[in-house]
């Protein structure tokens, strides 16, 4: 009975483990990356705009995950989980798979709750995390990003 991780949202013990095992199914589906670039328009008289690269932006990464009481994914517990994450406004790690993405912080969520008990507790929700990535100089995203260069 080994535990398959799939991927890591947190720090410490506040986290959610991304995982699919017979222990545990908590998976994520509908992964969306936003990368773009930031231009300064320099205005010229007489003439059209001037567009100069200024840098990259601030990538945004949202997807979606199930929590389900049957396969050991409480939603309630991981709702509390999410709270906690969001209220603190501290940067968490994020690896989606193979991929370490970066350290982003939690800007939002919506909870999709479909499943309740008799007595209206959630049995199966699905959650949309909405992150966005921290900025400044990140010493392992540097690392990873010059092994990614060697390798290809």
């Amino acid at each position: 009975m080994s535990l398959g991780v799939l991927g890591y949202f947190g720090n410490g013990l506040k986290a959610v483990l991304f995982t699919c095992s017979s222990l545990q199914v908590l998976t994520f589906k509908d992964v969306q990356v936003n990368r773009s670039a930031r231009y300064a328009q320099h205005d010229v008289i007489g003439a059209m705009p001037i567009n100069e690269y200024v840098g990259k932006s601030l990538s945004t990464v949202s997807f979606t995950i199930t929590l389900s009481q049957d396969h050991n994914a409480v939603p309630m517990l991981y709702f509390d989980v999410l709270k906690n994450i969001l209220e603190s406004g501290q940067a968490q790690k994020l690896i989606l798979g193979p991929d370490y993405m970066g350290e982003f912080v939690l800007e939002s969520y919506d909870e999709n709750r479909k499943h309740f008990t008799g007595i209206g507790i959630c049995t199966f929700a699905e959650v949309t995390l909405h992150l966005r990535e921290v900025g400044g100089f990140n010493l392992l995203n540097e690392i990873v990003n010059k092994v990614k260069e060697v390798i290809s």
